[in-house]
């Protein structure tokens, strides 16, 4: 009655009320904690959302909560990776889970200008990371090479996950000119 989503889904979740959580928070509080990379208080609740009992029993969980879960892994994972040294495995891990969340996060759904907004920023924090993955994967072939590494990621293993991302035009223009370049590059070391 007074308005809290926070204190509604909380009590929905205490409840065991999972479905109508998941549509409280996909609607009302997810795109504000993605916005403001508040990710420890959203997987709060996606995490209880996520246990198998509870996750079959909600509608589109696929496709909203499970996609914001999803990239908040990634985004943990690429901090645990950023302070210890990673494994091929690792790597490979979170380049199958950062591919995936490619394709995957068009499809979380967008009501109002914030979940866009919200939307475009995790595009383009996967699209970064996946520069970044495929960089650590593929390591420039001689040293002396003075391109940075992200910069040198083939054309072919980036451009088809890049391209299904839902970025605003600024962003994907943005994208575009990097790929444009990377093109260029690939096409000058042929020759």
């Amino acid at each position: 009655m007074q308005g809290d989503n926070h204190k509604e889904a909380l009590y929905l979740s205490r409840a065991g009320h999972w479905n109508p959580c998941h549509r409280l928070v996909v609607k009302h509080l997810a795109a504000d904690a993605i916005i403001n990379e508040n990710y420890t208080y959203l997987k709060g609740f996606l995490e209880d959302m996520a246990i198998p009992e509870h996750s079959r029993l909600i509608q589109d969980w696929e496709t909203a909560g499970l996609v914001f879960l999803d990239y908040i892994r990634v985004i943990e994972m690429v901090g645990r990776i950023q302070q210890l040294d990673c494994s091929e495995y690792e790597l490979e891990d979170l380049n199958t889970k950062v591919t995936s969340l490619c394709s995957r996060i068009e499809q979380v759904p967008c009501r109002s200008a914030k979940d866009r907004l919200a939307q475009s920023e995790m595009a383009k924090s996967v699209a970064n990371i996946l520069r970044v993955v495929l960089s650590l994967q593929h390591p420039p072939d001689s040293i002396s090479d003075s391109t940075p590494d992200v910069q040198r990621v083939p054309l072919r293993l980036l451009a088809p996950h890049i391209g299904r991302l839902p970025m605003p035009e600024d962003y994907a223009l943005e994208e575009l000119r990097g790929l444009t370049q990377s093109y260029l590059r690939e096409l000058t070391v042929m020759q």
